[in-house]
């Protein structure tokens, strides 16, 4: 009976520390997610307001693109991306 209930404890810690792990997860999921919303619309927007008729255009295609286009542009224009990620904000 006692191992019985010792099983049944150590089970219990499992599942919380796997709980706790998956809530840690999301947790950072969240940050990231919103680390890279903030970042698109920095760089669309820097985009859009200082940028020539082709980088405003992208600005705002990337303003309207989903995660898959988005990091389409970033790789395709990655140094329009890195130029117009701080332009104005330094």
């Amino acid at each position: 009976m006692e191992a019985e209930y010792e099983q049944y404890m150590a089970e219990q810690e499992h599942e919380q520390a796997m709980a706790e792990q998956e809530a840690e997860a999301y947790q950072k999921m969240m940050e990231d997610k919103a680390d890279y919303q903030y970042e698109k619309n920095r760089v669309s927007e820097n985009m859009i307001k200082y940028g020539g008729g082709f980088v405003k255009a992208l600005g705002e295609a990337l303003s309207h693109a989903d995660i898959n286009n988005t990091m389409r542009i970033k790789q395709a224009f990655s140094e329009y991306w890195e130029r117009y990620k701080d332009y104005g904000n330094k």
